[in-house]
């Protein structure tokens, strides 16, 4: 695993993560800069897996910007993302 990927997450809040956390994060896009963007935004996911959910379904920045300039007001994480499947 990179030192500056960990470090970035570190920075973002996210520390002493282990190796398959640090691994799934990294596998779906999920850095310490992208938290660090959600987080300036307002957009403050509860666990790991709506992190990789947001990411996954394409919720980024400038989407929360979007949603901000449309007049909706916070972005609960599964709000964004829609709701979970089963399969």
């Amino acid at each position: 695993m990179d030192p500056e990927f960990i470090e970035s997450l570190s920075s973002a809040g996210y520390k002493n993560l282990g190796a398959e956390d640090l691994a799934r994060l990294r596998d779906h896009g999920v850095d310490g800069e992208y938290i660090a963007d959600m987080k300036e935004l307002g957009y403050a996911p509860s666990n790991l897996e709506e992190l990789v959910e947001a990411r996954d379904h394409g919720v980024d920045a400038s989407y929360i910007v979007s949603l901000k300039e449309a007049g909706t007001s916070g972005c609960p994480c599964r709000s964004c993302v829609g709701p979970a499947t089963t399969a």
